[in-house]
């Protein structure tokens, strides 16, 4: 896709990918938390769990605790996408090309979970970005610009998300098409209840926190 070719505007696309992630988060058929038959998902990675990344005490997206609603998702997800987009400096393409990897490895059988979601936004988006960005992140640059989540183990979870991906880590233009028409149609369809947990969570504000 071409590097400009944003279908949604930029605050938009996070509130989409953002919301993609929580429709997924909320069933635990489509997550992968429970198989078909009823029987829970095994164990992921352990350097694709919390346990495992160790990303901190910042941008958690939820704990299995029942307190969490599908808005709460949503907007713990967006705090950590719209901060890592503002950061880094990300086109709103990458984002996409994000939420693509991050699902593929959810089908791949790498449950989303609390313990999981967070390690794969972050892998799935740095893996993203060197396919869409101008200039390449490097590690440092993450460990710099992101101070909030220690990404000292930044290289395992890349090589993990990989491998669970069985190194199939290119998204084609026809893809990234199809992903960016789905995001754009659940905007249309879902707009008004985002704007609503936009609003009700302060998501925008991440914008302005983020330095920007």
């Amino acid at each position: 896709p071409a590097a400009n070719h944003n279908v949604l505007g930029e605050r938009e696309t996070v509130h989409a990918v953002a919301f993609a992630i929580a429709n997924v988060c909320a069933d635990p058929k489509v997550s992968g938390r429970e198989r078909e038959e009823g029987s829970p998902a095994p164990p992921a990675p352990l350097a694709l769990t919390e346990d495992g990344a160790k990303l901190g005490g910042n941008f958690n997206v939820w704990v299995d605790d029942g307190e969490n609603g599908m808005d709460v998702v949503f907007a713990r997800v967006a705090y950590l996408l719209a901060t890592m987009k503002q950061r880094l400096a990300l086109d709103a393409a990458t984002l996409v090309s994000a939420l693509v990897l991050w699902e593929r490895a959810v089908r791949s059988g790498v449950a989303a979970t609390g313990e999981t979601v967070r390690p794969l936004l972050v892998a799935a988006t740095y893996l993203a970005s060197k396919q869409h960005e101008d200039e390449l992140l490097l590690v440092d640059d993450m460990r710099t610009r992101l101070p909030e989540l220690s990404l000292g183990n930044l290289f395992e979870l890349e090589a993990a998300l990989c491998s669970a991906l069985g190194w199939d880590v290119m998204v084609w233009p026809g893809v990234w098409d199809h992903y960016a028409d789905g995001l754009r149609g659940l905007m249309d369809e879902r707009g008004e209840l985002v704007a609503d947990w936009v609003e009700r969570h302060r998501v925008n504000d991440a914008f302005v926190l983020a330095g920007v």
